[in-house]
């Protein structure tokens, strides 16, 4: 077997490729960080809808996500064996699976949303307004999975430039369309919260947009062998199920324990859940750094693998944790140093502001606990141990929900320490990779065989 040449990448190469992809995550998120800071002037009821309805729609496009991973194991494998030409296939197929999803998902939204939201939601106020978010939002979902697959495939070729510019203009045309069409600014209709889903839906089609029209006029066409319009090949789909299929589990269980953690947290009470909604935000924005590393490390030990230089992987581990661990800290200590000021960027009611103040403090030590374990976790899951991550995120899930069900039975009025749940599931799951890493014969997965 041919062995082909493997660099252990640099903190500059780790810099290079995760930076671009900080930025992609920051607009994708930016999206509900926007809608969180505009709505939080509109009311509590708009405020708390938005966090069931966008924590239930990252839930929907997550699991295209989960998808894409495998999409990206693969990308990254040709790349490491040099065979460029495989490329636009398997990008191909990506896109066809994701856009059969997303049809699905509308139909299955459409006809089912306000009734589910209705029995699992106990304020009736809530429950409509979400419904009424997501039925708009969810048509946004196309648009999501051109740009997942797209992404994908610039990360997974290490040339994640064009995903800052993307990020950029799907980031100001969402500024734009939330000030107009929540407020009715500017001879625009005031529309709310269904303004909010419109302008997430403006925002993700003009970022489609770009990279459509990036790929059909640059060099990466005919470079990778992109868009072709090939019919479905269901070999390499049946391989990127075998390889994603766990992850889209995984990332669809792991945000439902989010969803379920606004859920109990509604039933105490309007505020608490405005003020989870402010939270999380907040967090996201914490947090983003680090899922960047992750799908930056997924990248390397991938294309070490496509290489046959598994070997590598502890090395790639150690780079990438440390330069994530050293940026958690900084915007950690951002959020410490500054409560106050992050809090009036969202709201200046005083009671928002009390109950949000001692969350920030729970979060910070949290993002610095995500450093050390995300990191690991995503080398697994890029080394084809799809399964044994599973396994993992469900402990670690399972600790977590039980956090939160017990802080919020025990201590109603300290919602802060609903937040504790966070670090219980990062602490459980850096122990779980650390052992897995050290005892587990992970070098030896479906990775080091043939793809296809």
């Amino acid at each position: 077997m041919k062995t082909e040449r493997f660099i252990l990448p640099s903190n500059l190469d780790i810099w290079k490729v995760a930076f671009p992809i900080i930025i992609g995550l920051l607009a994708e998120n930016v999206i509900g960080v926007i809608n969180t800071a505009f709505l939080a002037h509109v009311g509590e009821i708009e405020l708390g809808a938005s966090a069931l309805g966008g924590t239930f729609f990252t839930i929907l496009f997550v699991v295209g996500m989960g998808f894409s991973i495998g999409t990206q194991i693969m990308i990254s494998r040709k790349i490491g064996e040099k065979k460029n030409k495989d490329v636009g296939q398997i990008v191909e197929n990506c896109l066809y699976f994701l856009l059969l999803l997303a049809l699905c998902i509308i139909f299955f939204v459409e006809t089912s949303i306000g009734p589910l939201l209705k029995k699992i939601v106990s304020h009736p106020d809530i429950a409509t307004q979400a419904a009424s978010y997501l039925t708009i939002r969810v048509y946004g979902l196309i648009f999501v999975f051109i740009n997942i697959s797209m992404r994908t495939f610039f990360i997974g070729v290490q040339s994640t430039k064009h995903i800052g510019i993307s990020s950029f203009l799907m980031a100001a045309t969402n500024v734009f369309f939330d000030y107009t069409l929540i407020f009715g600014n500017w001879g625009f209709p005031q529309l709310g919260i269904e303004g909010a889903a419109y302008a997430s839906v403006i925002a993700e089609g003009v970022a489609a947009i770009y990279f459509i029209v990036l790929t059909f006029t640059g060099e990466y066409r005919q470079k990778y062998h992109l868009f072709a319009f090939k019919k479905p090949d269901w070999q390499i789909l049946k391989v990127n199920l075998d390889l994603s299929f766990f992850m889209m589990l995984q990332h669809a269980i792991s945000l439902s324990s989010w969803f379920v953690f606004f859920l109990i947290i509604e039933k105490s009470g309007t505020l608490n859940l405005a003020t989870a909604n402010i939270v999380r935000s907040i967090y996201i924005l914490m947090i983003l750094p680090v899922w960047a590393y992750s799908s930056t490390v997924s990248t390397f030990v991938s294309a070490a693998f496509g290489a046959h230089k598994a070997s590598y992987t502890p090395h790639i581990i150690k780079r990438v944790a440390k330069i994530s661990l050293l940026t958690s800290i900084v915007t950690s200590a951002l959020i410490l140093l500054f409560p106050h000021a992050i809090l009036r960027l969202y709201t200046t009611d005083p009671y928002l502001t009390a109950n949000s103040y001692h969350a920030l403090f729970v979060i910070a030590i949290a993002n610095i606990c995500s450093a050390v374990a995300t990191i690991p976790y995503s080398a697994i899951s890029a080394t084809g141990n799809t399964r044994k991550a599973l396994l993992i995120e469900l402990c670690a899930i399972g600790l977590y929900l039980l956090t939160v069900e017990m802080a919020t039975v025990h201590f109603p009025t300290r919602p802060e320490l609903a937040w504790c749940a966070e670090i219980t599931y990062f602490l459980t799951l850096f122990i779980a990779c650390s052992l897995f890493l050290r005892y587990g014969n992970w070098q030896k997965s479906k990775l080091n065989k043939q793809i296809y």
